[in-house]
């Protein structure tokens, strides 16, 4: 049987493994970004984040909270982009090639884990 869980994994799981995995080899496209795109990308982010928490805010001892986790996570990631997009931008513009991708990484195996639970999970 599939929950609403399940779903969402299945959904959440390939989204950030895809985008983390090509942001990583894009990683120095970052370097040139501009403000109104951190704030249409956090805007993006937001929204996604709290149509997820909308959705799914369940907090129990097992793996949908990973669900929950991505959308709070979205929530908070993107309102941060929205409000100091030229602080993140000063950040991004610092950051070496190699920390975008361990960041990323880092992000696709959150995605990972996402999609083994939503594709092969109990």
């Amino acid at each position: 049987m599939t929950t609403k869980s399940h779903r969402l994994a299945r959904l959440i799981g390939p989204a950030l493994f895809t985008i983390s995995l090509t942001e990583s080899f894009n990683a120095h496209i970052w370097a040139t970004s501009s403000a109104p795109t951190i704030f249409l990308n956090g805007s993006v982010i937001f929204v996604s984040g709290l149509a997820i928490v909308q959705n799914h805010n369940v907090w129990c001892r097992s793996w949908p909270v990973l669900v929950t986790l991505a959308g709070w996570g979205g929530v908070a990631l993107g309102l941060m982009r929205m409000l100091i997009p030229e602080r993140i931008l000063e950040s991004v513009k610092r950051a070496e090639a190699r920390d975008v991708r361990i960041a990323a990484t880092v992000v696709a195996a959150f995605g990972a884990v996402l999609s083994l639970f939503g594709y092969f999970g109990p």
